[in-house]
């Protein structure tokens, strides 16, 4: 829902001003129509779409009524996937890593399993080619793994996800959350996770387990999870997105040994906030950080806690220059254009295009 809610946000404004695109976009959220207007017109629609089926019955009986009705002539999904029986030229944002890596069946839930890797890979093995005329990836690992593994022969675009502003004064602080109670001097660590195995937030807390039974100076793990705290685990619970930029002033680094990702929105974010980061060492955190990060193997609770102890006995002598997303963001009206310039490409610009975008998620 963050991802609509900032789409929504950013191309409004940019909508007032040209007439070069009309977009009907669905949403799930009565409170996102307040942003209708000329042309951007919002259509609130909370029938279930999370399971293949719903969303499947969904997209067949319901998406061509407002394609018809609204004149559509593109077609835009935010959510992974598109439509199996529309002649529309569609492009899609892919934003979900598990089709693409190599994970082990035990390192994924078996729903998400079955889901991502075996449904929706197939589903771009057989239908993305055919279906899908430009795809949208927030990393160019992801492009590369697009473009290799599928043979996708059509456009795909990297484009980075925007970075809110920094400012701790322009965010908001979560209730009821005191960072600070007793920490008695400990270091403070921040996972923004969910509960997904492919987190790796098991290894991690036994690694922050392992370094404070034989380290003086101990680390405090704060969990954006649900769970019964102990004096060096934190859970904290789901932080909303308007906060996560306080919580990040209050933290020494950012760990994340999560085993994929496509960005890694928190790495962003943190490199950003000029709070230090350990991350896994994989191609998604390299691309992202670069040097600017302190890499361990994520499938090592040994390595995670020596990474751990190796920041500790530096943290006051490391002087890392910063990497400031500034330059390097992008924003969704740069979707817009990718849509814009792939069409106009083919010989079918028109002054004024029309496009859905798909908020479900798969």
């Amino acid at each position: 829902m963050t991802v609509v809610k900032q789409f929504i946000t950013e191309v409004e404004d940019y909508l007032r001003k040209t007439d070069e695109f009309a977009l009907t976009i669905m949403v799930s959220v009565k409170d996102f129509m307040h942003h209708n207007h000329r042309n951007l017109n919002i259509i609130y629609n909370d029938s279930p779409k999370k399971g293949f089926v719903q969303k499947y019955l969904f997209e067949k009986k319901e998406i061509p009524k407002i394609i018809k009705n609204h004149n559509i002539n593109c077609y835009f999904s935010l959510a992974n996937t598109f439509l199996f029986k529309s002649d529309l030229p569609q492009y899609v944002l892919i934003h979900n890593p598990l089709p693409f890596d190599r994970l082990k069946w035990s390192e994924v839930d078996i729903p998400s399993y079955l889901k991502y890797k075996v449904m929706l890979n197939l589903i771009y093995k057989t239908r993305l080619s055919k279906k899908v005329n430009g795809i949208i990836v927030q990393t160019q690992w992801m492009k590369n793994a697009i473009v290799s593994k599928y043979d996708y022969k059509g456009h795909v675009q990297v484009i980075r996800p925007s970075v809110s502003s920094n400012s701790a004064t322009e965010r908001l602080v979560p209730l009821n959350l005191h960072l600070n109670d007793d920490d008695n001097g400990y270091l403070k660590f921040i996972y923004p996770t969910s509960v997904d195995k492919y987190k790796n937030t098991r290894r991690l807390i036994q690694a922050v387990e392992r370094y404070n039974q034989v380290s003086a100076q101990k680390v405090i793990l704060f969990l954006t999870l649900e769970g019964q705290s102990t004096e060096l685990v934190k859970y904290i619970g789901k932080i909303p997105y308007e906060s996560m930029y306080w919580v990040y002033r209050q933290m020494d680094a950012l760990i994340f040994p999560s085993l994929t990702e496509t960005l890694g929105l928190p790495l962003q974010e943190a490199l950003d906030n000029d709070l230090h980061v350990l991350a896994a060492d994989l191609p998604y955190a390299r691309e992202v950080c670069g040097l600017h990060a302190d890499y361990f193997n994520p499938r090592s609770v040994e390595d995670i806690a020596y990474g751990i102890g190796k920041y500790v006995r530096k943290k006051n002598k490391i002087k890392r220059p910063s990497r400031k997303y500034g330059d390097m963001n992008h924003s969704y009206i740069d979707f817009l254009d990718f849509i814009k310039e792939c069409e106009l490409g083919k010989g079918e610009g028109s002054p004024h295009r029309r496009s859905v975008a798909s908020q479900g998620t798969f």
